[in-house]
């Protein structure tokens, strides 16, 4: 699938004139075998997945302007994972969030919409998932597009995954501005105030 994804924008057009890739993949996702999987691969699983239903999704409504167009998108149509049939919002919510408790997953967990971290061109595998979860992390927390410094007016505007997932963001005290720092080069200060930029839900399309 690689070959259809560059700069973070997918080539949904030659994928639903070629599925066949991706349609091996969906069954692929059916038959996994969650009970013997560990920790590491379960995390890349999960990840890898979930993109790949939002992909399998758009291209079955090929062509899309945005997931936002279709009812139930993320909170009606099903999806055999594993041999449970779940939404995307269920996938999401329930499992991914529930059972990994890492806010990083949200900014590699891509909704097909340009509002969301760049989908990378690679798979998340179970020997570099941690490393990769640093480094894609670090470049979103990093990019000026994504985290809008206004230094003259001391405030920060950041993307709305931070106000409709702040409890991920803000364990044991934290404040959104204390995550974000964590991975950032320049620091911003903790006074600043924080904006909420909308989304964009546009098709994160080539």
């Amino acid at each position: 699938m690689h070959q259809y994804v560059n700069y973070g924008l997918v080539d949904y057009e030659s994928i639903h004139n070629h599925p066949e890739s991706l349609n091996k993949l969906i069954a692929e996702i059916s038959a996994f075998d969650i009970e013997l999987t560990d920790e590491m691969t379960l995390e890349a699983f999960y990840i890898n997945t979930y993109n790949l239903l939002v992909i399998k999704q758009i291209i079955e409504n090929y062509p899309l302007s945005s997931p936002m167009d279709i009812d139930g998108f993320f909170s009606k149509t099903t999806f055999n994972v594993a041999s449970k049939n779940i939404t995307l919002d269920q996938f999401e919510n329930d499992i991914i969030r529930t059972e990994l408790k890492d806010p990083r997953v949200h900014f590699v967990l891509v909704c097909g919409a340009q509002g969301c971290a760049p989908l990378p061109s690679f798979a998340y595998k179970p020997e570099n998932i941690e490393q990769l979860l640093i480094e894609q992390t670090s470049k979103i927390l990093n990019d000026g597009s994504f985290v809008i410094l206004d230094t003259l007016n001391k405030r920060v505007s950041v993307s709305e995954i931070f106000k409709w997932y702040i409890e991920d963001f803000t364990k044991e005290g934290e404040t959104v501005i204390d995550y974000i720092n964590r991975y950032r080069k320049e620091k911003i200060p903790s006074g600043y105030a924080v904006r909420y930029y909308p989304y964009d839900w546009k098709t994160n399309s080539q």
